[in-house]
């Protein structure tokens, strides 16, 4: 951060009371850096720490396991001198897992919906329904957040494990616009160990979302006919929640998933996606009895 080529007015590190060297490593770096402590509480209470602190009219996030490229700043500063008006800003980036078979990949090749964006310029699409059909920002490390929008949203929610920059965003969208830059602008690093790899709980946490926006938010959805489209995402992540399982080898609670999803969101969309999805799985059962049979068969001798 320090070595940004657009210098940041002030640098805050909110150290959840780690245990390592971080404040023996901190004393290099004087008052160059503002280091604030909390009792561990997670991500959320850190951020919300730094929000509450922060002096500058911009927020930039930065999670302890990320790497901006020396650009970021400067690249984004940019967009906004180019969009005053703009309260959110975020970037594409690069996904790097070590343990990932595909290598790195940009976040924003792998969006479902990527053709519903236009980039660099503020979104001409309603910035919550493309949220809703996707988590299109990807981390909090790749968005500039003005602090005017910081204090008319509040704080994060704490009681979100993993998606709670998901919840955060979300609330965003209904006070600002967005402009998402088509450039990648950092190194978003996971592993095994992080809570992205976690992908049945980031699922669930993920539903939980969805389900407190929709009732929070139901005038504004039924209002701007987003109503289904919120209903159907929580559907897709139901059904994404009982893949995960099946992958894992218990068909079983995969099923019941299934079945539980299509109970609780009954709508046509629904319903076809719970076809093609179980369809799909039985069709895997099939196939792989055919060859565990095919296996056990005698082989036939020769001479």
């Amino acid at each position: 951060m320090i070595g940004q080529e657009y210098p940041a007015h002030e640098i805050l590190l909110v150290d959840d009371s780690s245990t390592d060297a971080t404040p023996l490593v901190l004393d290099d770096y004087g008052d160059r850096i503002v280091r604030i402590r909390i009792p561990h509480a997670g991500v959320s209470a850190a951020r919300n720490a730094g929000l509450r602190r922060a002096s500058g009219d911009y927020v930039a996030f930065l999670d302890h396991d990320d790497v901006w490229f020396k650009t970021r700043l400067k690249k984004q500063a940019e967009a906004i001198l180019k969009y005053p008006a703009i309260g959110f800003f975020c970037c594409d980036h690069i996904v790097s897992d070590s343990h990932a078979a595909g290598g790195d990949l940009a976040h924003f090749s792998r969006l479902r919906n990527k053709k519903q964006i236009n980039f660099d310029a503020p979104l001409a699409g309603d910035p919550f329904g493309l949220l809703l059909r996707e988590h299109f920002v990807g981390t909090a490390s790749a968005v500039v957040l003005a602090k005017e929008t910081a204090d008319k949203v509040g704080e994060f929610n704490p009681a979100d494990e993993i998606s709670q920059d998901y919840d955060y965003w979300l609330r965003c969208a209904r006070v600002t616009g967005f402009v998402v830059m088509s450039e990648a602008l950092l190194y978003k690093r996971t592993h095994s160990q992080s809570l992205s790899a976690d992908l049945v709980g980031a699922f669930n946490d993920h539903r939980t979302v969805l389900s407190r926006t929709i009732e929070r938010d139901g005038d504004y959805l039924r209002k701007n006919r987003l109503w289904d489209t919120a209903h159907l995402e929580l559907a897709r992540t139901g059904y994404a929640i009982g893949n995960l399982w099946f992958e894992k080898g218990d068909k079983k609670e995969a099923f019941r998933i299934y079945a539980r999803t299509l109970r609780e969101h009954w709508a046509a969309r629904s319903a076809a996606l719970f076809l093609f999805t179980v369809f799909k799985k039985l069709c895997r059962i099939a196939f792989l009895d055919r060859v565990r049979r095919a296996s056990k068969r005698p082989q036939r001798g020769g001479v």
